[in-house]
């Protein structure tokens, strides 16, 4: 089960709970500004993970400052280090949260800007902040349809759609198999076909191949 935060001052949020036997999730999204309003929905992930006795696999938006060119005259920038503190601060709250509920470190992924975007969302990489966020609203109602339960009855708000597209990206990453336990993850990724995504996380997390393996793969 992943929980899914786009941090800042206003945060999106997203539950993905995959059903499986080709069912459609169930997908829950907000926003949090406050300390109670961030609590509550790692209260809530955590009660619907240990409901459906799932592991909860936290996955959250990271950022880069961009890199100064020698040479470059200076420009305006959108992200810089004003905006990375600020963000930076955020998250640390949400970091909180995720310690008084008793998270293990090892459960939190980050995931950059540009990966998720390029995964989900697709298109050109030169878009501004508000055609970016008009696009994951976009592609988050396109994907989710009525699945989408809102943490709210404004609709879905620009942030809260990008925590649902990085639910997305998170739902089909390998990444997000380094954070689960291991004799869950050898349990979801069990059929032949995944054998090698498998071998490949094993071996990233230092396990042991597993025997059952079927043979060629």
């Amino acid at each position: 089960m992943i929980l899914a935060i786009d941090p800042g001052a206003t945060s999106g949020w997203c539950v993905l709970v995959p059903d499986g036997q080709n069912r459609s999730p169930r997908v829950d999204a907000g926003i949090a500004k406050t300390t109670s309003e961030r609590e509550l929905v790692v209260y809530e992930a955590r009660r619907m993970a240990s409901d459906r006795e799932r592991p909860l696999v936290i996955v959250a938006e990271t950022w880069k400052i961009p890199a100064a060119v020698e040479g470059e005259q200076r420009k305006r920038r959108a992200f810089g280090a004003q905006t990375s503190a600020g963000l930076g601060a955020s998250w640390g709250r949400w970091l909180a949260e995720f310690e008084r509920a008793e998270i293990r470190p090892s459960s939190v992924i980050r995931v950059d800007t540009g990966t998720w975007r390029s995964r989900v969302i697709g298109g050109s990489r030169f878009r501004s902040t508000d055609d970016w966020k008009r696009a994951a609203q976009f592609r988050a109602r396109a994907l989710f349809g009525d699945q989408l339960v809102l943490g709210a009855s404004r609709g879905l708000e620009p942030d809260a759609a990008e925590a649902a597209c990085i639910a997305l990206w998170a739902e089909r990453a390998g990444e997000v198999g380094l954070a689960l336990p291991a004799t869950t993850l050898r349990a979801a990724l069990a059929r032949p076909e995944d054998a090698e995504l498998l071998a490949l996380l094993e071996q990233r997390r230092g396990l042991a191949p597993t025997t059952t393996r079927p043979e060629g793969r």
